[in-house]
């Protein structure tokens, strides 16, 4: 994101909601944009929401002040892992559950991330190959698309903008209005 001199408030990075500890969201004033990544498969759609916090891998590290992140989590990549975590209880979903996976059945994914001098620098990883949505709009009122491909992206939310770089294997970008298309969108991906 990028901020001219004195007239734009103070450039901040952190987790600003549950769901944005799979990534991480920058604020400038009411201005709020986010990143993050999840995993998606046609039968359970996207692993996101209230089930990130339970699907949780090894405790959050955080710096502070908000200048270092790091999170991992597990998402269910075969038939088997997807059986046992739809498959389990709902109820008393506040109450900490932890889906316990056999060897293979869930990669372990992970987002590491650093902010400095305005700037920030993450990455994501896994330990196994999984298919991910990376998600990246404004997080209360949504952010306008100036360019979306390959190598990355440009979003423009009132005086904000953020350039988003990628690196690695990627498919073309799905470009959505809201997070319902994009589960829909997901639900029918091959």
């Amino acid at each position: 994101m990028n901020s001219s001199p004195s007239d734009i408030p103070r450039l901040r990075a952190g987790i600003f909601e549950l769901s944005g500890i799979s990534g991480v969201s920058l604020a400038a004033g009411g201005d709020v944009l986010g990143i993050r990544m999840v995993g998606i498969d046609p039968s359970i759609g996207m692993l996101d929401g209230k089930d990130l916090p339970l699907s949780l891998a090894a405790p959050v590290v955080g710096a502070p002040g908000l200048s270092y992140c790091r999170c991992e989590w597990r998402v269910p990549i075969t038939p088997a892992g997807i059986h046992r975590y739809a498959s389990r209880p709902r109820r008393q979903i506040n109450a900490p559950t932890v889906v316990s996976y056999a060897p293979g059945e869930a990669a372990v994914l992970r987002i590491e991330w650093q902010f400095v001098g305005g700037t920030v620098h993450g990455r994501y990883s896994s330990d196994l190959p999984v298919r991910l949505a990376l998600i990246s709009n404004g997080c209360f009122s949504p952010a306008e698309v100036q360019r979306a491909d390959l190598t990355g992206a440009e979003l423009q939310l009132g005086t904000q903008r953020l350039y988003l770089a990628l690196d690695g294997k990627a498919e073309p970008p799905l470009v959505l209005g809201d997070l319902l298309s994009h589960s829909s969108t997901c639900a029918r991906w091959p």
